[in-house]
């Protein structure tokens, strides 16, 4: 079963590594501003993965826009998933081929490719992406010579490459979040969680993927409420008035 480790906002707060205060305290600002990074989990196992590729096949993965329609690579399920630690997922299966190959254009069987799957997080735009690249290291295409094949397998690699395929997450921008503090804590206005990495490893037992979210408190403006009615006074209360408001709802 697949595990992914989660805490809300609130959970966070309480669990960060906050700055300590001398004998003296520390400014507010000090204080509000954590200087730890938060991490979230996610282990997948190889068992799992299969199954979803299973369910996923018949699949056709675009080398250019859909409604192009001119370059793309159609999988059966899957015959055998295998894990390749320290990369990703190894796939046997069969299937279609549509490319041009010198203007021509053709469309092939693929009785056996073996491709691998590998997950890697990559920067674009100042921003981390989970992105999926695929390699065919082996293929043999029904009527295709092998002297052929070989050249035609790097050609298509190469447009297997993420950027064709858009087989990338920008999980930056999925999980950077901003959460709003309830008023009553005032002056603190929001708490946010910045995606600003991750890291992907695969072993013999799973895939595991984490993100590093950097937390910071936001403040606004302490504002002195109007009390028209209650005037500030330096005379001794009675303390039964004081009572009788410890004692009130």
């Amino acid at each position: 079963m697949p595990s992914i480790l989660l805490h809300s906002p609130f959970q966070l707060m309480a669990s960060m590594s906050w700055p300590r205060m001398g004998v003296h305290g520390c400014a507010v600002e000090r204080c509000l501003l954590p200087r730890s990074v938060v991490k979230i989990e996610a282990h997948i196992e190889h068992g799992t993965l299969a199954r979803l590729l299973t369910e996923l096949a018949p699949v056709r993965i675009h080398m250019t826009p859909p409604e192009e329609g001119s370059r793309w690579i159609e999988l059966d399920e899957p015959s055998l998933v295998q894990a390749v630690p320290g990369r990703g997922l190894r796939i046997h299966a069969s299937g279609r081929l549509r490319m041009d190959v010198w203007r021509v254009p053709l469309r092939l069987g693929i009785r056996r490719i073996r491709m691998l799957l590998e997950p890697v997080v990559v920067e674009r735009e100042g921003k981390p992406r989970l992105a999926f690249a695929i390699e065919l290291e082996e293929g043999d295409l029904v009527g295709v010579p092998r002297f052929v094949e070989r050249p035609l397998v790097r050609r298509i690699n190469a447009l297997l490459q993420p950027r064709n395929t858009k087989l990338v997450w920008s999980f930056a921008d999925t999980l950077t979040h901003r959460f709003d503090i309830p008023r009553r804590l005032e002056p603190v206005d929001a708490l946010s969680l910045a995606a600003t990495g991750g890291q992907v490893d695969v072993d013999d037992q799973a895939v595991h993927f984490s993100v590093e979210l950097t937390p910071a408190l936001h403040r606004a403006e302490l504002s002195e409420p109007e009390e028209p009615d209650a005037p500030a006074t330096t005379e001794t209360l009675d303390p039964r008035l004081l009572l009788g408001v410890a004692g009130a709802p």
